[in-house]
């Protein structure tokens, strides 16, 4: 089974990448991936996870 490269971003409301959280190559299967948010302030963040072959965006709602 291969991999690929798969990188996870997350960006605010402004279009601001705020972190990349994996940037690696995976092969197929789930993943945890933790996020520090200790000095981001609350509020919602877009979550982009792009692959080889694969894309897509979550919603996520920060709260302190």
């Amino acid at each position: 089974m291969g991999s690929e490269m798969c990188i996870r971003d997350r960006y605010d409301t402004r279009g601001n990448k705020v972190a990349t959280l994996l940037n690696d190559n995976l092969s197929k299967g789930n993943y945890n991936i933790n996020w520090t948010a200790s000095n981001h302030p609350s509020g919602l963040y877009f979550l982009r996870l792009e692959c080889e072959n694969y894309n897509k965006t979550n919603k996520m709602l920060l709260l302190k």
